[in-house]
């Protein structure tokens, strides 16, 4: 490949693209920001774990409010919320001697995010869209 160049010759193009890099760099969040971010999505990677966390987007659930909402066997949902509390993605608290789960802030917070980016809230692939 003789010729073939990654960066222009140009140094006023050059200085440009410098620039708009360093722009695009301090845009990017720190390193410790990223590895938790890495950490909760790597977390919410399995589909139980996802249904669980846009559960409890709006309010918290027990055990057995999140076994009837999911469908799931109680010994799988609570499975899941066992790697959601080691992965702080969700809080636990005995309310009225239930135990509910919450989301975390940080959780909550990428949560929303992910819903409007994948627009979950006004999917066409919902039971109640007649699937």
């Amino acid at each position: 490949m003789a010729g073939h160049h990654c960066c222009p010759k140009d140094l006023g193009t050059k200085a440009r693209l410098d620039g708009r890099l360093k722009e695009k760099l301090q845009a990017i969040p720190r390193e410790e920001t990223l590895r938790e971010s890495s950490r909760i999505l790597n977390a919410l990677g399995h589909a139980v774990r996802l249904k669980i966390a846009l559960l409890l987007l709006e309010r918290g659930h027990c055990v057995c409010e999140i076994v009837q909402l999911t469908g799931k066997r109680r010994n799988v949902v609570s499975y899941h919320l066992k790697m959601m509390r080691r992965s702080e993605i969700v809080n636990s608290g005995i309310e009225a001697g239930w135990k509910y789960y919450t989301l975390t802030d940080k959780a909550s917070e990428m949560m929303r995010g992910l819903v409007d980016l994948c627009n979950f809230h006004h999917s066409q692939d919902t039971p109640a869209a007649g699937r």
